[in-house]
């Protein structure tokens, strides 16, 4: 699987905080800042299609796929992203 950022553009929206951890539940994780990571075995459209960013039925936004990262967080954040690199 590959992991995700989700950016819903405005920075909030309600939507996208329901229905992401009602889909993918522990492969998704709230930055708390309206943004989400998503571990899903698909592409970036394939993603933003089944969320409804396509579309702009759920939301405005960006979904990006990422590999490397680094930065200071949580622990939370860091394990999971640790699960889900795997």
């Amino acid at each position: 699987m590959a992991n995700f950022v989700i950016v819903p553009i405005p920075t909030s929206s309600e939507a996208l905080d329901k229905l992401l951890p009602e889909k993918f539940g522990n492969a998704s994780f709230s930055l708390g800042n309206g943004s989400w990571l998503v571990s899903y075995d698909g592409t970036t459209r394939q993603l933003s299609d089944e969320i409804g960013i396509t579309d702009g039925s759920t939301s405005n936004g960006v979904v990006l796929s990422f590999a490397g990262y680094w930065g200071r967080a949580t622990p939370d954040l860091w394990e999971w992203i640790n699960e889900h690199s795997k």
